[in-house]
């Protein structure tokens, strides 16, 4: 298969993309690359001129796709709709894509409440979105059912990440400098006062940092009361404060349960979760403000470590804010970060909780560069990994800190998680073997 591939700037995630370019040439496909940076720069310098910018852009494309005639393309979250400007067929506005009738996948390295500061929030439910020759890639199954049967999109696939074996290969170094390091970047939340005085205790109680969280997810979703345009009915405060108070109630109770799946229960009791199931732009914001009482547990995790272990950080975050006792290993080239989880004898990775299911691309990332992975348990990690075999899980930092404890006493157990951790990646996660799955 010929695929045309549209890469976009960046760091990190330009080499994530470009490893899956690389497992599409492995599996035997050819694969075609048109660099979006140009198109980028150009919206960057002169947004006014978005439209000839846009159109011109398409032209290109048009041009490129007539000249090389490929399969398929691919383009990481909805930049490949974003880009070029799209056709206008019945009247309605679709992608380019469509105009082409070429088949398009939009692999969501976030998810689309989330990508590019919410920025996708105005494509759901439109055409150019839900096309037939548009397809959706991301790593979550309950993003995936938010996104068909909330948002508005066409079909999604759930699908887990992979790593480019070439770049996240095994770089254990000849004597350990640190216990522990952990990958660290945006988005974690400033400590309450609880979660400070938390730091200092070995049994923390997490559960209280939650409530914290919770009191200010609370006052956020109260200013988000959805007010209908007439002649609908409103929706009566007291009916929307009901509703806030069932979906903290359900979110400290039962994380691990869809928000979607909770709000279509609480559905027939609280007439405002109806009104929030109609209303895709107010359920992103509203389930984004849910999960964001989960944000905490990176920081917190890592800082409350870094208090009892030798623990080594890289990669962005507001470490001084959070009191860590961290050593910072600096930002680091995405090629470089093997290295970084060699120096430790185990290596980290907490998510921050955008989504309900499914497990970020850290516990491939780590596995692959044959240190063993100290995972926060997730629904779906056991669908590609063997836990206690492959890696280590953990519910909290107590926890944690005991698995730690166990590979720090037993080289041997050590040996055998990194070991059985790489050879299960090597084996079934790469993007060559992931490749077949993603192309269907």
């Amino acid at each position: 298969m010929r695929i045309l591939f549209l890469l976009q700037p960046g760091t990190n995630s330009r080499s994530i993309f470009v490893g899956m370019i690389h497992g599409a040439r492995a599996a035997g496909h050819e694969p075609l690359v048109m660099e979006l940076a140009p198109i980028f720069r150009a919206l960057a310098q002169h947004p006014a001129q978005r439209v000839e910018i846009a159109t011109q852009a398409a032209a290109g494309l048009r041009a490129t796709v007539e000249r090389h005639q490929p399969d398929l393309s691919i383009a990481m979250w909805a930049n490949g709709i974003t880009c070029f400007a799209g056709v206008s067929i019945d009247g309605q506005a679709f992608s380019i894509f469509d105009g082409l009738k070429l088949p398009h996948l939009c692999w969501w390295l976030d998810g689309p409440q989330w990508a590019t500061g919410g920025s996708s929030h105005g494509f759901f439910g439109t055409p150019a979105i839900r096309s037939p020759y548009v397809r959706h890639l991301i790593n979550s199954p309950s993003s995936a059912a938010e996104m068909t049967q909330l948002l508005g999109f066409g079909r999604t696939t759930a699908l887990p990440y992979a790593i480019d074996e070439q770049v996240m290969k095994p770089a254990r170094a000849a004597q350990l400098n640190f216990d522990l390091v952990a990958s660290c970047g945006p988005g974690d939340p400033a400590p309450t006062a609880g979660a400070l005085r938390e730091l200092e205790n070995d049994t923390p109680d997490v559960e209280a940092i939650r409530r914290d969280y919770a009191n200010g997810a609370r006052l956020k979703l109260t200013t988000l009361r959805p007010i209908a345009p007439p002649p609908a009915p409103q929706v009566a405060e007291e009916a929307w404060l009901a509703l806030v108070d069932a979906l903290i109630t359900s979110q400290l109770a039962s994380r691990t349960t869809p928000v979607l799946d909770r709000v279509r229960a609480l559905s027939p009791t609280h007439p405002a979760a109806e009104t929030l199931l109609q209303n895709p732009t107010l359920y992103a914001k509203v389930s984004m403000t849910l999960r964001e009482i989960e944000g905490f547990e990176r920081a917190f995790t890592i800082s409350w470590l870094s208090r009892r272990f030798r623990v080594a950080t890289f990669g962005g975050w507001d470490a001084a804010t959070w009191k860590s006792h961290a050593h910072n290993l600096g930002e680091l080239p995405f090629e470089d970060m093997p290295k970084a989880y060699g120096q430790a004898a185990a290596a980290l990775n907490v998510m921050r909780w955008q989504d309900d299911h499914g497990i970020n691309i850290k516990p491939f990332e780590i596995t692959a560069s044959a240190t063993p992975c100290l995972c926060a348990a997730r629904v779906g990690l056991n669908q590609c990994f063997t836990p206690g075999e492959e890696l280590l899980t953990f519910e909290g930092p107590h926890a944690a800190a005991l698995a730690l404890r166990e590979l720090l006493d037993s080289p041997a157990k050590r040996n055998s998680i990194a070991a059985q951790g790489l050879a299960r990646t090597q084996r079934d996660h790469t993007w060559k073997s992931r490749i077949a799955s993603a192309l269907q």
